[in-house]
Protein backbone atom coordinates (compact mmCIF):
# COMPACT_ATOMS: atom_id res chain seq x y z
CA UNK A 1 0.00 0.00 0.00
CA UNK A 2 1.46 3.39 -1.05
CA UNK A 3 0.70 6.92 0.09
CA UNK A 4 0.28 8.87 -3.15
CA UNK A 5 0.11 12.58 -3.88
CA UNK A 6 1.28 15.08 -6.44
CA UNK A 7 4.88 16.23 -6.00
CA UNK A 8 5.23 19.62 -4.38
CA UNK A 9 1.91 19.41 -2.51
CA UNK A 10 2.75 17.04 0.34
CA UNK A 11 4.18 17.67 3.80
CA UNK A 12 3.98 14.64 6.11
CA UNK A 13 4.74 13.38 9.56
CA UNK A 14 3.08 9.95 9.71
CA UNK A 15 3.04 6.55 11.31
CA UNK A 16 1.32 4.25 8.80
CA UNK A 17 -0.20 0.89 9.65
CA UNK A 18 -0.16 -1.63 6.78
CA UNK A 19 -2.08 -4.90 6.69
CA UNK A 20 0.42 -7.67 6.03
CA UNK A 21 -0.24 -11.40 6.35
CA UNK A 22 -3.21 -10.98 8.65
CA UNK A 23 -1.34 -8.60 10.98
CA UNK A 24 -0.35 -4.96 11.00
CA UNK A 25 3.12 -3.76 9.98
CA UNK A 26 4.03 -0.29 11.20
CA UNK A 27 6.12 2.10 9.12
CA UNK A 28 7.84 5.00 10.89
CA UNK A 29 7.60 8.16 8.84
CA UNK A 30 9.70 10.23 9.16
CA UNK A 31 12.82 8.11 9.74
CA UNK A 32 13.26 7.78 13.50
CA UNK A 33 17.04 8.15 13.18
CA UNK A 34 17.43 10.99 10.68
CA UNK A 35 14.02 12.67 10.76
CA UNK A 36 13.85 12.41 6.97
CA UNK A 37 10.78 11.60 4.83
CA UNK A 38 11.53 9.64 1.67
CA UNK A 39 9.30 9.54 -1.40
CA UNK A 40 9.40 8.39 -5.01
CA UNK A 41 7.96 10.27 -7.98
CA UNK A 42 7.47 9.32 -11.61
CA UNK A 43 9.85 11.04 -14.04
CA UNK A 44 7.93 10.33 -17.28
CA UNK A 45 4.71 9.05 -18.75
CA UNK A 46 1.11 9.94 -17.99
CA UNK A 47 1.75 9.70 -14.24
CA UNK A 48 4.81 11.96 -14.30
CA UNK A 49 5.18 13.79 -10.99
CA UNK A 50 3.01 11.34 -9.04
CA UNK A 51 4.52 11.07 -5.57
CA UNK A 52 4.42 8.17 -3.13
CA UNK A 53 5.93 8.07 0.35
CA UNK A 54 7.95 4.98 1.23
CA UNK A 55 9.38 3.49 4.42
CA UNK A 56 13.04 3.92 3.51
CA UNK A 57 14.12 3.03 7.03
CA UNK A 58 12.29 -0.29 6.66
CA UNK A 59 14.07 -1.13 3.40
CA UNK A 60 11.66 0.20 0.76
CA UNK A 61 13.23 1.72 -2.35
CA UNK A 62 12.03 3.54 -5.46
CA UNK A 63 11.24 1.56 -8.63
CA UNK A 64 12.87 1.99 -12.05
CA UNK A 65 11.45 5.12 -13.69
CA UNK A 66 11.10 6.87 -10.32
CA UNK A 67 13.34 9.44 -8.70
CA UNK A 68 14.02 9.60 -4.95
CA UNK A 69 13.07 12.69 -3.00
CA UNK A 70 13.90 13.28 0.68
CA UNK A 71 13.12 16.12 3.06
CA UNK A 72 13.05 16.70 6.80
CA UNK A 73 10.06 17.53 8.94
CA UNK A 74 11.94 20.46 10.57
CA UNK A 75 12.61 21.23 14.21
CA UNK A 76 10.05 20.32 16.87
CA UNK A 77 10.06 22.30 20.12
CA UNK A 78 9.80 19.98 23.17
CA UNK A 79 10.22 22.49 26.01
CA UNK A 80 12.55 21.91 28.96
CA UNK A 81 14.73 18.81 28.70
CA UNK A 82 13.55 15.89 30.84
CA UNK A 83 15.55 12.73 31.66
CA UNK A 84 12.36 10.65 31.38
CA UNK A 85 11.31 11.85 27.91
CA UNK A 86 12.39 10.09 24.72
CA UNK A 87 13.74 12.38 22.00
CA UNK A 88 14.20 11.88 18.29
CA UNK A 89 16.27 13.68 15.67
CA UNK A 90 15.50 17.41 15.35
CA UNK A 91 13.70 17.65 18.69
CA UNK A 92 14.67 20.96 20.34
CA UNK A 93 14.86 21.46 24.12
CA UNK A 94 15.89 24.08 26.65
CA UNK A 95 18.59 23.12 29.15
CA UNK A 96 20.98 25.08 31.40
CA UNK A 97 20.07 28.40 29.77
CA UNK A 98 20.75 27.21 26.20
CA UNK A 99 18.67 25.50 23.50
CA UNK A 100 19.71 22.20 21.95
CA UNK A 101 18.67 20.05 18.98
CA UNK A 102 18.81 16.25 19.08
CA UNK A 103 21.15 14.78 16.45
CA UNK A 104 19.86 11.23 17.00
CA UNK A 105 17.28 9.43 19.15
CA UNK A 106 18.11 9.41 22.84
CA UNK A 107 16.71 9.31 26.35
CA UNK A 108 18.29 10.41 29.64
CA UNK A 109 21.24 11.96 27.77
CA UNK A 110 21.68 15.47 29.13
CA UNK A 111 22.60 18.07 26.49
CA UNK A 112 26.19 19.38 26.63
CA UNK A 113 28.82 20.77 24.28
CA UNK A 114 30.62 17.38 24.25
CA UNK A 115 27.48 15.29 23.72
CA UNK A 116 27.15 13.21 20.56
CA UNK A 117 23.37 13.27 20.96
CA UNK A 118 22.83 17.04 20.98
CA UNK A 119 24.01 20.13 19.11
CA UNK A 120 23.73 23.73 20.27
CA UNK A 121 21.02 25.89 18.72
CA UNK A 122 21.47 29.01 20.87
CA UNK A 123 24.16 29.32 23.52
CA UNK A 124 23.50 30.96 26.87
CA UNK A 125 25.03 34.42 26.99
CA UNK A 126 27.53 35.68 29.54
CA UNK A 127 26.28 37.69 32.54
CA UNK A 128 25.68 41.35 31.83
CA UNK A 129 27.13 44.30 33.77
CA UNK A 130 25.99 45.04 37.29
CA UNK A 131 22.91 47.26 37.33
CA UNK A 132 22.58 50.43 39.39
CA UNK A 133 21.60 50.11 43.04
CA UNK A 134 17.89 49.91 43.68
CA UNK A 135 15.98 52.26 45.93
CA UNK A 136 16.64 52.00 49.63
CA UNK A 137 14.22 49.94 51.67
CA UNK A 138 11.50 52.02 53.29
CA UNK A 139 10.19 51.46 56.81
CA UNK A 140 6.84 52.84 57.94
CA UNK A 141 6.91 54.56 61.35
CA UNK A 142 3.61 55.56 62.96
CA UNK A 143 2.06 57.77 65.62
CA UNK A 144 -1.57 58.62 66.41
CA UNK A 145 -3.95 61.00 68.20
CA UNK A 146 -7.63 61.07 69.12
CA UNK A 147 -9.93 63.44 67.29
CA UNK A 148 -12.45 64.33 70.00
CA UNK A 149 -13.46 67.19 72.26
CA UNK A 150 -10.84 67.97 74.91
CA UNK A 151 -8.09 66.08 73.12
CA UNK A 152 -6.25 69.04 71.59
CA UNK A 153 -3.72 69.60 70.12
CA UNK A 154 -4.93 67.54 67.17
CA UNK A 155 -1.55 66.57 65.80
CA UNK A 156 1.17 63.95 65.96
CA UNK A 157 4.64 63.37 64.55
CA UNK A 158 5.66 59.93 63.34
CA UNK A 159 9.40 59.79 64.02
CA UNK A 160 12.08 58.01 62.03
CA UNK A 161 14.79 56.13 63.87
CA UNK A 162 18.36 57.49 64.24
CA UNK A 163 20.23 56.98 60.98
CA UNK A 164 17.04 57.28 58.90
CA UNK A 165 15.73 60.08 56.69
CA UNK A 166 12.09 60.80 55.97
CA UNK A 167 11.04 60.32 52.33
CA UNK A 168 7.30 60.86 52.65
CA UNK A 169 4.31 60.55 54.92
CA UNK A 170 0.66 61.28 55.56
CA UNK A 171 -2.25 60.22 57.74
CA UNK A 172 -5.06 57.68 57.81
CA UNK A 173 -8.50 58.96 58.75
CA UNK A 174 -10.38 55.79 57.83
CA UNK A 175 -12.00 55.71 61.28
CA UNK A 176 -13.73 59.02 60.61
CA UNK A 177 -17.14 57.93 59.35
CA UNK A 178 -20.81 58.76 59.48
CA UNK A 179 -21.04 57.55 63.09
CA UNK A 180 -18.79 60.35 64.36
CA UNK A 181 -19.90 64.00 64.38
CA UNK A 182 -16.49 65.15 63.14
CA UNK A 183 -15.35 67.37 60.30
CA UNK A 184 -11.87 68.82 59.88
CA UNK A 185 -9.33 70.38 57.57
CA UNK A 186 -5.68 69.40 57.19
CA UNK A 187 -3.65 72.27 58.61
CA UNK A 188 -0.18 70.69 58.36
CA UNK A 189 1.07 67.55 56.62
CA UNK A 190 4.79 67.89 56.07
CA UNK A 191 8.24 66.47 56.95
CA UNK A 192 10.07 67.67 60.03
CA UNK A 193 13.75 67.69 60.89
CA UNK A 194 14.44 69.00 64.37
CA UNK A 195 16.52 68.20 67.44
CA UNK A 196 14.53 65.00 67.94
CA UNK A 197 15.22 63.77 64.44
CA UNK A 198 13.35 63.35 61.18
CA UNK A 199 9.69 62.48 60.80
CA UNK A 200 6.32 63.45 59.39
CA UNK A 201 3.96 65.88 61.13
CA UNK A 202 0.20 66.07 60.69
CA UNK A 203 -2.04 68.69 62.35
CA UNK A 204 -5.78 68.79 61.80
CA UNK A 205 -8.14 71.72 62.35
CA UNK A 206 -11.48 70.19 63.38
CA UNK A 207 -14.64 72.15 62.67
CA UNK A 208 -16.97 69.91 64.68
CA UNK A 209 -16.09 67.39 67.36
CA UNK A 210 -17.89 64.73 69.30
CA UNK A 211 -17.23 63.63 72.87
CA UNK A 212 -14.50 61.06 73.64
CA UNK A 213 -13.83 58.43 72.60
CA UNK A 214 -13.33 59.80 69.10
CA UNK A 215 -11.77 58.37 65.96
CA UNK A 216 -8.04 57.65 66.03
CA UNK A 217 -5.95 59.44 63.41
CA UNK A 218 -2.84 57.49 62.42
CA UNK A 219 0.13 59.48 61.20
CA UNK A 220 2.83 57.66 59.24
CA UNK A 221 6.33 58.50 58.06
CA UNK A 222 8.22 56.70 55.31
CA UNK A 223 11.78 56.31 56.57
CA UNK A 224 14.84 55.10 54.66
CA UNK A 225 18.48 54.56 55.66
CA UNK A 226 20.46 57.78 55.37
CA UNK A 227 23.29 56.09 53.44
Amino acid sequence: MDWIARRGRLTLGLVIGLVAGGGVAWAAIPNSNTGEITACYKTSGTTKGLLRVIDHQGGARCNPGEATLTWKRGFRWRGAWSPTSPYTTDDVVAYAGSSWVATRPNMNRAPSASSTYWATVAQRGSPGPQGPPGPAAVTIRTASFELASGRAPFEAIARCQPGEVVTGGGHDASEVGSGFPVSYAVEISAPVNDAQGAGWRVRLAPAALGQPPGPIIDVFALCAPSS
